[in-house]
């Protein structure tokens, strides 16, 4: 056999090894992308408003700053009380467990403003929630004899879902499959590379040394090591 067609098909069968790791890391990349858009996609939108309600002291009481911080903290407390998520539930005709899961509260520091957040798959109801919460905090404080509270920001309904956008997430995801299907690429070609070392992890001799060998010579030994001179036979 010619060395051009030696050659040939030495380059043919290279060319077809890397087509099929080729093939082999799209199937990879394709399968994680598939995975990420079935877990990104099928999560249900959801949308969060958020009510703001003020808190300040009555006028027949002198308070500081830092005592109507403490004040109004405990209307945090009471958002999230069993009592007022069940009057809450039966006033909006909402389910009293999945309200409870729904909604949030928190002052910020060195503020008196309270800010009740209520999540949905509607726009329109988590607004709707947030605002009946914010006049339930609102209708608490008339038997408050220290302060006073005023629905000073109502709730509207959001223009988009909360949480990361889905485009984010599935560029994210496809950053990872594409990754993914080069480190499958690299794996397959280390398995696929033949090990110089023989069985047990023991070198195989060099070729000179084995032709040596044959023509009856003395082997290569280690380096640095002088092979003893050839008896002749007379």
């Amino acid at each position: 056999m010619r060395r051009d067609d030696v050659v040939r098909r030495a380059r043919r069968g290279a060319t077809a090894l890397l087509a099929r790791r080729a093939v082999a890391g799209v199937l990879v990349a394709l399968a994680v992308m598939a995975g990420v858009a079935q877990q990104v996609l099928g999560q249900p939108e959801e949308y969060t408003s958020t009510a703001v309600v003020s808190f300040a002291p009555r006028a027949d009481r002198q308070l500081g700053a830092d005592t109507l911080e403490v004040l109004s903290a405990k209307y945090v407390a009471y958002i999230s009380a069993p009592a007022t998520l069940r009057r809450t539930a039966a006033e909006t005709g909402t389910d009293a467990g999945a309200l409870q899961d729904a909604v949030s509260a928190v002052i910020p520091p060195a503020t008196a403003n309270l800010s009740v957040s209520a999540t949905a798959a509607d726009p329109a109801e988590a607004a709707r929630l947030a605002n009946a919460l914010g006049a339930a905090v609102v209708r608490q404080s008339a038997v408050d004899v220290n302060l006073r509270a005023d629905l000073v920001a109502p709730a509207v309904e959001p223009a988009f879902p909360s949480g990361t956008p889905p485009r984010l997430l599935l560029a994210a995801g496809a950053v990872v499959a594409v990754a993914a299907g080069a480190l499958a690429v690299l794996l397959l070609g280390r398995l696929a590379t033949p090990s110089r070392s023989g069985p047990r992890g023991l070198v195989a001799p060099r070729p000179r040394a084995r032709e040596r060998s044959r023509r009856g010579g003395p082997a290569a030994g280690p380096p640095g090591e002088v092979a003893p001179p050839r008896r002749s036979v007379r």
